[in-house]
């Protein structure tokens, strides 16, 4: 009698265990289907691959990407620097800022012929765009001027640049009066404008641009406002600027990265996968830096929990059908990038990189 209980006993559990297990897959699959966006990995994977092209689009505040075709890279003297800091920044993600939209940090802006004399040599910069506007704030801009090289080599040489804030076509307030040596003929000069771009920014009519005059013992203009050839191209003069959104602040946190699952794994339940966004796949070549990065989808199912009888099961159940595996911290990532104008921006994205997932 007493073997005889055993073996029911044991029977009965087996057979308990079973159909758990049996109306676990069941139970998961009726939750997937309540919710539309639980499909296979395959199709998640898809699913966060455009899902990606289209939140940079729209975090970025453009309706389509720019074309960057025949643009030629601007050999700018901290170009570099900038893509250094991109490179590492990319291999260890950053906290999210609380701000759903790109919070842009720094633009490079390539002088432009002035649209009141584009004939003339002033050197101009279109300030009227949406990121230098409230809540943003230009905290610092520095103007860079190529000097060219004195065709004449004479180490005794010397001369001045002199830089004018334009208000008509051939006067306006002088700005900087530096004085310049042979030695320094051939390499980029610089000048802190901040006040003049802060106030070019708040009164947009007030903007005429730089005059700039520098001129050899020919009388040959030495700095590089309009470029001769395709070479000097390069060489434009430019604006770099730093800024800040006011009141923004950013959280810190600790991540926990929960599951995480290699790709062909049996995994059934909700986990983090890995996924390397190439954005030359995407075509776009407008993104100068990083070219792939890790993104990471969530996958899985998401089951309900125990059927044990309880009084309570039904009000439990309900609670938890229709849950989905989907993204419960995320990261920004760093990106150097052409605007629609043009412009070399560096910024950061919010929200791009999953941290964890969980069931939702």
């Amino acid at each position: 009698m007493y073997i005889r209980v055993i073996i029911f006993v044991i029977i009965f559990t087996a057979t308990s265990a079973t159909w758990r297990r049996s109306s676990g897959p069941s139970t998961s699959s009726n939750n997937s289907q309540s919710c539309p966006a639980c499909g296979s990995r395959t199709l998640k994977r898809s699913h966060r691959l455009e899902s990606i092209k289209n939140e940079i689009l729209r975090k970025l505040r453009m309706t389509s990407p720019p074309n960057v075709t025949g643009i030629r890279m601007p050999n700018l003297p901290h170009l570099q620097m900038i893509i250094n800091r991109v490179q590492m920044e990319t291999q260890h993600a950053a906290d999210q800022s609380e701000n759903e939209l790109a919070t842009t940090m720094t633009i490079f802006r390539v002088s432009q012929s002035s649209p009141y004399d584009p004939e003339s040599s002033t050197v101009y910069f279109d300030l009227n765009s949406n990121e230098l506007r409230y809540p943003n704030q230009v905290v610092n801009a520095i103007f860079y001027i190529y000097i060219r090289k004195l065709s004449d080599p004479n180490p005794d040489w010397q001369s001045y640049v002199l830089v004018y804030r334009g208000y008509t076509q051939h006067s306006g307030q002088l700005l900087f009066r530096n004085k310049i040596t042979y030695e320094q003929t051939g390499q980029w000069m610089f000048f802190n404008i901040t006040s003049i771009v802060q106030d070019w920014i708040r009164h947009n009519e007030t903007n005429r641009g730089l005059e700039i005059f520098c001129i050899d013992n020919s009388g040959q203009s030495l700095a590089l406002t309009r470029p001769l050839n395709e070479e000097e191209a390069s060489n434009k003069s430019y604006l770099h600027m730093d800024i800040v959104e006011i009141n923004s602040r950013r959280r810190k946190r600790n991540v926990d990265y929960g599951k995480n699952c290699e790709e062909y794994s049996s995994e059934l339940d909700c986990c983090r996968y890995p996924l390397e966004v190439n954005f030359q796949e995407f075509g776009w070549d407008w993104i100068i830096i990083p070219k792939t990065y890790s993104a990471y989808y969530c996958s899985g199912d998401c089951p309900l929990p125990s059927r044990d009888p309880s009084p309570y099961t039904h009000v439990t159940q309900d609670k938890y059908k229709g849950m989905c595996c989907a993204p419960k911290s995320t990261s920004s990532i760093s990106m150097l990038y052409y605007d629609e104008r043009m412009n070399i921006v560096y910024g950061r994205i919010p929200g791009m990189t999953v941290n964890n997932c969980s069931c939702f």
